[in-house]
């Protein structure tokens, strides 16, 4: 059996956070990439049935680039959360609730990456 002749083969990763789960399977925009066009438009029409977010339609290749690219961008926002949090060493309930990060988290270009102790979370 060939991909793309004998069946076809679509992916689109997740994006959700822990406890958001449903409604952010609704709601979130996606990418979908398919083996070939088809593949890919088969795969939106099943999206489609659910999703109220944009569905957009590439390449298998491309898609998993999308997500490859996504998960260090999170990865390095919660890092670097958790070194700040270790820089207030034993006042970090100070920082965490600190005039400092209440404003940092009003940027747009912030995630809302909260630190806790032990390690940080997605606001």
């Amino acid at each position: 059996m060939k991909a793309g002749q004998d069946f076809l083969l679509a992916y689109s990763p997740e994006r959700v956070l822990p406890g958001q789960i449903l409604r952010e399977l609704v709601e979130n925009s996606r990418v979908i990439g398919g083996i070939d066009r088809a593949s890919a438009e088969a795969g939106r029409d099943l999206y489609a049935t659910f999703v109220q977010g944009e569905i957009v339609l590439t390449d298998a290749t491309t898609v998993e680039m999308v997500k490859l690219m996504e998960n260090p961008y999170r990865d390095i926002n919660i890092a670097i959360a958790n070194e700040f949090c270790a820089t207030c060493g034993p006042f970090w309930r100070e920082c965490v609730g600190s005039d400092c990060y209440r404003q940092s988290a009003s940027k747009s270009t912030n995630l809302a990456t909260r630190p806790r102790r032990g390690r940080a979370t997605l606001a």
